[in-house]
């Protein structure tokens, strides 16, 4: 299964991004984040270390989802 995060790199974002990678086996989950509150630079290193794809972006903008490709959930 693929997930797109948005707002990954904030602290509720990070802990959803933590769970579904222990929970569900073989997920592909990619972090969309603007980056722009402090504290989310924080958690960019934790969530690559789990093997999560962390990208810049913002969901307004349709452009940067497009991007990304298609997704089977986007929380």
């Amino acid at each position: 299964m693929k997930y797109l995060v948005t707002g990954g790199c904030g602290f509720v974002g990070a802990a959803l991004c933590q769970t579904i990678v222990d929970s569900v086996a073989g997920a592909d989950v990619t972090v969309l984040d603007n980056q722009r509150r402090r504290g989310s630079e924080r958690n960019r290193p934790r969530l690559r270390q789990l093997g999560v794809r962390v990208t810049h972006g913002d969901m307004r903008l349709a452009g940067d989802i497009d991007d990304l490709g298609r997704f089977d959930w986007v929380v």
